[in-house]
């Protein structure tokens, strides 16, 4: 059951009794460098690069097949945000030298008060802050690497706070959408 659904994320699905082609293969990435369900720090060169490393891999990976759908990011957890604290108190524990520390602090002194309390709408900003980051990110490096798929999907595999999916339609707009024209 379990290899049966993999195989349906991966490769698609397609019920057709005529001589239709199978689905075209699809591309998963999801972030290589955190362990579990844990978000990288988005804003660091690190986390970059190793997006530009996997997209570069999956791109020349994807060459192989002769229908080829496109990419999809993430399907994973680590977006639903359920338990443990919002993502503005975890980047503000990072170590204090690290870029995702750095841009926590700052979106709060451009708050107005880095000492305050966090409140709601303070920790949903930062999260689609955040989710534009690290989707964003993504798109970039696999349109570089891929230009023939511009469009990039993502999956999630709960259900993730409205702040995650405003960063994600941020994030997934073509650039002359995404300024406004």
């Amino acid at each position: 059951m379990i290899a049966a659904a993999l195989w349906l994320l991966v490769f698609g699905v397609g019920a057709s009794h005529s001589h239709t082609p199978a689905p075209e293969p699809l591309v998963v990435l999801q972030w290589p460098g955190a362990a579990g369900n844990e978000i990288p720090d988005v804003f660091s060169a690190r986390f970059l690069s190793a997006v530009r490393r996997a997209s570069a891999a999956a791109a020349a990976a994807a060459k192989a097949p002769r229908r080829f759908r496109g990419y999809v990011l993430d399907e994973s957890d680590r977006w639903s945000l359920r338990d443990g604290p919002s993502l503005l108190e975890r980047f503000r524990a990072l170590p204090q030298d690290t870029p995702g520390h750095q841009r926590a602090e700052a979106f709060l002194d451009e708050q107005g008060d880095p000492d305050a309390t966090l409140n709601e709408r303070e920790t949903e900003r930062f999260a689609e802050m955040v989710a534009r980051e690290y989707f964003g990110t993504w798109r970039r490096a696999v349109q570089k690497a891929d230009p023939r798929y511009p469009t990039v999907d993502v999956r999630f595999t709960s259900p993730p706070p409205g702040a995650v999916l405003r960063g994600v339609k941020a994030a997934m707009q073509p650039p002359n959408r995404a300024a406004g024209r």
